[in-house]
Order: structure tokens, then C-alpha cells, then sequence
């Protein structure tokens, strides 16, 4: 495990997810955080899922609706290995 808790394998991910759901949601955007087994020191190397609730000021348009639903498909052309491993709550 990394010193900030993240581990490796997951890092390039988040950097992705965190820098799309910046551009898409803009000042829509409270809050990006990330939880269970990812920070908690029970994450399974190819196993364990990524888990993240992403905090809004306001709720999300069906527009940007539509565009996190491509934020995460491209996620996951992105990096296929996590496809069904990424949980994110809006």
C-alpha cells in the first residue's frame, strides 16, 4: 500500500475518473472522495472494486447525467481490467 493509502494499482484510474468528473460536473463539484477497501488496507490486488461518492452542490441535469455515463464508459475502454470493479455514487 501507498503512504496516502491508494494503492497503485488503482492510482492512474482515480487520476482519470477524478480529472473527467472535474471537467464534466465544474462548479457543480463539492467533493470527490474514496472509500472502503481502497483506503481501509483490505484491497485485494485484481480483485477489490474502487468506491467513490462524488458530493454535488446541486443536482446533476439529465445533460450532465448523460455525459457521466460516457465519462464511465470511456473509463472503461480507458482501462478494461476494471470493468464491473468501479463504484461511483453521485
Amino acid at each position: 500500500m501507498e503512504p496516502d493509502g491508494i494503492p497503485e494499482e488503482a492510482r492512474a484510474l482515480l487520476a482519470y475518473l477524478v480529472a473527467q468528473e472535474k471537467q464534466v460536473l465544474a462548479d457543480r463539484l463539492a467533493g470527490i472522495y474514496v472509500f472502503g477497501s481502497a483506503v481501509v488496507g483490505d484491497y485485494r490486488a485484481g480483485r477489490s472494486d474502487v468506491d467513490t461518492v462524488t458530493v454535488l452542490h446541486q443536482d446533476p441535469t439529465t445533460s450532465v447525467v448523460a455525459s457521466l455515463k460516457r465519462l464511465h464508459d470511456k473509463l472503461i475502454s480507458a482501462f478494461p481490467e476494471w470493468d464491473d470493479r468501479v463504484e461511483a455514487t453521485y
